[in-house]
This record gives structure tokens, sequence and C-alpha cells, in this order.
């Protein structure tokens, strides 16, 4: 959505400005209305503000919050349903690639007597290491846009 929103942004915005701008156009009349901070909509995750407005995590009340502006509802439900399908198949294409070529270019750098424990190091590495982040598959995806879904349905059904 952000990648829309620069459309009609201004190209010499710093970061963070783009991002109070991306904010304002959806909630604005919301933080007037209701006299809410601006910091209050920013994505718990993506914000790099330290304020106390600022959620810390995506959480019912995050979902009603956000919800109370038509235009981003709208705008997030075209996202998941007609582009983040793709885009996701495209990062974790990028992802398993540079995995594969790191864990192939240890391999090929190891001396032949080496590679047997390159190989058992890189599958230790996949199924131990708690920092090991696969990409996820495509079902995970498909899930996760249909739990989102579900999240924004409900919420529609309690206003």
């Amino acid at each position: 959505m952000k990648e829309d929103f620069k459309e009609y942004a201004d190209d010499k915005l710093k970061k963070k400005d783009f991002d109070r701008a991306f904010y304002e156009h959806y909630f604005k009349d919301i933080v007037k209305r209701d006299n809410t901070p601006l910091e209050s909509f920013f994505h718990p995750k993506n914000s790099k503000s330290k304020t106390a407005d600022v959620p810390k995590t995506i959480n019912t009340n995050y979902i009603e919050n956000i919800s109370k502006s038509p235009e981003f509802v709208q705008d997030f439900q075209k996202y998941l349903n007609e582009i983040m399908e793709k885009e996701y198949r495209d990062i974790i294409d990028s992802k398993i690639h540079s995995l594969v070529h790191k864990w192939e270019f240890d391999y090929q750098q190891a001396p032949a007597k080496e590679k047997d424990k390159v190989i058992e190091a890189t599958c230790t590495y996949i199924e131990k290491n708690k920092k090991c982040k696969l990409p996820w598959t495509m079902n995970e995806v498909k899930e996760a846009i249909v739990g989102v879904r579900k999240l924004f349905e409900h919420q529609a059904k309690i206003k």
C-alpha cells in the first residue's frame, strides 16, 4: 500500500515523514473526530516511533482502530486479495535462492574432505537453530490471508 501511496506523496520526503504522510492520508479525519493520536494507527512492527501511543502488537484493538477508516480497509483488502500472494511468491523465491546460494557457496569453498561436514552443519542449522528463518510456504501465506480476511470481516460485523 505504501508503494501505491508513493504516487501521491512528495518524492523528497524522508522515510519518517513519508510514513507520517501515509498514516495522515488514511486516518487524519479519525484523528480529528475522535481526538486520537495519529501514532495509534502506526503498524506495531514497522514503526520506528517510540511514543507510548504506538501499539505494541497487532491485536483486536489495533484492527478495530485501523478499521475506522473505510478507505484504508478498502485499499488493504485490495492489496490482500489482488497483490499479496504474488508479492510473497516473489519474496519466497528470492529468499530460497539466497539461502541455497549461500549453502552452495559454503559447500563449494570447503575442501573435499570437509564437504560432508558442511552438509551436516547446514542441516543442523536448519533443524536446530532458532534463528534460522526459512520463508513461509505458499500454503502458509494463503492461510494467513484467510485469517486476516476473517479478522476484518469480524470487525465489520461488530460495527
